[in-house]
């Protein structure tokens, strides 16, 4: 930690409210994760909605390209989502809004009969809406819903009889869609209190529990081979709390895990795995792409700048990149073996702290200005005591001549 003094005064941005060492939080999810329930349960929503628009399509005797539309893309939708789950919102809110998007085709489609495209078109819009309003935070399953409306209100305002077609889609989805939204709702309260210990209060960032589990997960998932771990070291958080306190120490506290979830994205993991020590996984990055994309983020060398006051604090985290495969073949053991790298790291420059400020100490001992003068001063004292004659003083006083 390196403190820079400025002449400019600043004032504190407002720091996240907890308890603990270096500041802590409420427990739960961050705010744009996907729990794992919601990660497995979309694929079978998009196979339930297959499964429904085909057994309509055969009921209303479809077209065979409407049935096989209707079949094979939610099947489609639904590889997609068990090859790549979606581990935020923003993920998940794509997959939706393509499944909505790809329920076009069914209109643009030559088919003799224009009715049956059009109630499967409608329904494939209507089964989206609420199959995605259990998965998705109410703002994007109302921007899911505002989609489908706008994609099927112009159908509706052309056609020969609106009158006949619209209200009663409209009234039918409306509240199935409030329904599934509160039944979303609970779900996310009920995986927040089951994977909370997986994610550490202060920072929302993943513990390393939550680091090992979902890792595990994440590189099953994605990309293996390839993946680079960095674990980071951030011992001068103990310091910055013990001279600035702990209201500081938490502000930048937050700003690091901050860093630490960009250069995570929405590829990574970002996870705080011990009081000051922190890692990041990055999938499919190799050793030179991950080391610039901590170089972009943090800089390079890389640093926190935050000013306190008058004085301007530059933390400068230790760091090293691992690359599974090569070091170890599982993320446990591969964060192991970077964190006591970083542990002897640091070890040892705790020892050459200590043994230079033993020698600036030991250099700065005042020295008489003769060394043998103080003994034989002592030695003549003691022989004028055992003779009885007084001891006189070093020094005399002497009158100052007159002017």
């Amino acid at each position: 930690m390196k403190e820079v003094t400025t002449p400019a005064q600043s004032t504190l941005p407002p720091a996240p409210h907890g308890s603990g060492a270096l500041g802590g939080g409420r427990a739960g999810l961050p705010p744009g994760w996907v729990s794992g329930r919601a990660r497995r349960l979309e694929p079978w929503l998009l196979a339930a909605i297959a499964i429904a628009l085909t057994a309509v399509a055969v009921f209303l005797q479809a077209d065979v390209q409407s049935a096989a539309t209707v079949a094979l893309l939610p099947l489609l939708a639904a590889a997609w989502a068990q090859a790549r789950p979606a581990w935020r919102q923003r993920e998940l809110a794509v997959r939706a809004f393509a499944v909505a998007a790809a329920a076009l085709l069914l209109p643009l489609q030559e088919a003799p009969d224009a009715v049956t495209p059009e109630a499967l078109w409608q329904l494939w819009l209507a089964l989206v809406v609420v199959a995605y309003a259990v998965l998705l935070r109410p703002a994007w399953a109302l921007g899911l819903l505002a989609f489908s409306v706008l994609q099927w209100a112009p159908a509706w305002l052309l056609a020969p009889d609106p009158a006949v077609h619209g209200p009663s889609v409209g009234l039918l989805l409306v509240p199935l869609a409030l329904a599934a939204l509160l039944v979303g709702g609970w779900l996310r309260r009920a995986d927040a209190g089951h994977e909370a210990h997986r994610f550490d209060p202060a920072t929302r960032l993943c513990t390393l529990e939550g680091l090992l589990a979902h890792g595990e997960e994440l590189l099953a998932a994605r990309s293996r081979s390839g993946a680079t771990l960095a674990v980071f070291d951030c011992s001068d958080l103990l310091e910055v709390r013990h001279i600035y306190g702990s209201r500081v120490a938490r502000t930048l506290l937050h700003r690091l895990s901050g860093k630490l979830a960009a250069i995570a994205g929405d590829r990574g993991l970002a996870a705080r795995t011990g009081p000051v020590e922190f890692a990041v996984l990055l999938p499919g990055a190799g050793r030179e792409r991950a080391l610039a994309t901590l170089q972009h983020v943090l800089g390079a060398p890389s640093r926190i700048e935050y000013e306190a006051g008058d004085s301007e604090i530059m933390l400068v985290p230790d760091f090293l990149l691992g690359r599974l495969g090569e070091e170890e073949d599982d993320l446990a053991g591969l964060h192991r073996l970077l964190s006591h790298k970083l542990a002897w790291t640091r070890e040892q420059e705790a020892r050459r702290r200590r043994y230079l400020r033993l020698e600036r100490e030991r250099h700065s001992q005042s020295m008489p200005l003769s060394p043998g003068a103080r003994p034989h001063a002592r030695s003549a004292r003691a022989s004028a005591a055992k003779a009885g004659r007084p001891e006189l003083p070093s020094t005399l006083p002497l009158p100052l001549g007159a002017r």
